[in-house]
């Protein structure tokens, strides 16, 4: 860690301190702590200080990125000292920052990702406003604030043209929160005429922050029981034998809201269906070979998750077919949570050795940890992947039929 990433580090420690001194001042209770700013960082050089060349470089990346160059964020204090063998020498007295606008404009920064801190302009007039209209929504417990206000620091200290932007923000979490299921879409919502739909658009995540702690699952709209455009599933019928029937017609297949895919069971469809397979790309779902009295649904990357509302799929032998990357078992294993009757089908180290030929570099696995829920197949596969960065997908697209009809009979033939 260097001598900056200890210096956010720490600052990020003292925010809790920070909110609670705003809120105090804002709600008008007694502030113990007067003299908050200046705040002393202290940062510890003494392994540094055996190395001049070491402990020089550190202070110029200090000195480069303080309030001293930059304008806003840490100070480095520095006095001059007269010693008898170096004469008269610039030592550095402390780190702090001087006040609350240098302290918010630090915290802001250093939110953003590296390649926008240079270009950032940060703004803090508003945020103890904004704070303000927070605590006055009683969105959030007090206990609640400083943890929310690190993760949206930047929206915080954004300057916003509209000067009811906060108020704006907290009215519709506060409806959102005390009309769970209203079945409206946004543009139908009773305050319309007051906060445009395109306002709601652009700060869903905002908002939604502010209703619940959780991540949203599906979808703003679907989370908040709202009317959006429409998440579908596509299934075809495996097997000529069992057919969708809709009424007397047979179907090849059909695409459905997530909704109506639910009530599937109730309509009938599923009669004579045993097992369920859900497959990524299109092309192989198309294409997947005839299967006894089986189901084919496409569920093409993050979409996927919409099927653990799903619950009926709990009772069928359920199997996922995604593409041999990091991703795909992660979405294996996120799927494998809700549903712990899922295997995968064609994902393991012998698909990998059969078409090493076709492995070419993926998309960097959302996810910096090794999945939870995978069997150890599954995990060898996934390792090997995670450690061949310039090889780490197999594409589904690139297994031939052959072989999915050989895996097919293997695995009915092991049950």
């Amino acid at each position: 860690m260097t001598a900056l990433d200890e210096i956010k580090r720490l600052a990020q420690k003292e925010f809790p301190l920070f909110i609670k001194y705003i809120c105090d001042g804002l709600t008008g209770a007694l502030v113990q702590n007067t003299h908050f700013f200046p705040m002393p960082v202290r940062v510890n050089f003494a392994k540094e200080a055996e190395n001049p060349e070491e402990k020089a470089q550190i202070l110029s990346e200090l000195y480069e990125n303080s309030k001293n160059v930059c304008g806003t964020g840490y100070t480095l204090e520095i006095e001059l000292v007269s010693t008898r063998s170096k004469g008269n020498r610039k030592v550095l007295k402390r780190i702090c920052f001087l006040t609350e606008d240098d302290y918010l404009a630090f915290m802001i920064k250093s939110s953003l990702p590296e390649s926008l801190q240079a270009e950032s302009e940060c703004e803090t007039e508003g945020f103890n406003e904004a704070i303000f209209v927070i605590i006055e929504s009683g969105l959030l417990l007090e206990k609640d604030i400083p943890d929310w206000a690190l993760k949206h620091i930047e929206e915080l200290g954004r300057y916003h043209e509209d000067d009811h932007f906060w108020q704006n923000i907290c009215k519709v979490a506060r409806w959102l929160k005390s009309n769970k299921n209203c079945n409206l879409y946004i543009r139908e919502l009773p305050f319309i005429n007051s906060i445009p739909p395109k306002f709601i658009e652009e700060n869903k995540n905002l908002i939604h922050s502010l209703v619940t702690q959780d991540a949203i699952k599906i979808s703003f709209e679907a989370d908040h029981g709202l009317l959006g455009k429409q998440t579908t599933v596509r299934f075809r019928s495996l097997c000529k034998e069992v057919p969708l029937m809709l009424g007397q017609m047979e179907l090849k297949e059909l695409t459905v809201p997530i909704e109506d895919f639910c009530m599937l069971p109730k309509s009938g469809i599923l009669q004579g269906i045993e097992n369920v397979f859900i497959v990524e790309t299109e092309m192989v779902y198309l294409t997947f070979p005839e299967c006894p009295k089986s189901l084919c649904i496409l569920a093409q990357g993050y979409n996927a998750n919409v099927l653990k509302l799903c619950d009926w799929l709990k009772e069928f032998p359920l199997y996922y077919f995604g593409n041999c990357s990091e991703n795909s078992f992660s979405m294996l294993s996120s799927l494998r949570g809700y549903f712990e009757n899922l295997k995968s089908f064609c994902m393991n180290m012998s698909t990998i050795n059969a078409y090493k030929s076709c492995l070419q570099k993926g998309d960097n696995s959302f996810v910096q940890t090794i999945p939870p829920n995978l069997d150890y197949a599954e995990n060898q596969a996934y390792l090997f992947l995670h450690d061949s960065a310039e090889k780490n997908c197999l594409s589904q697209d690139n297994i031939s039929i052959e072989y999915i009809q050989k895996a097919l009979a293997q695995l009915f033939h092991d049950c």
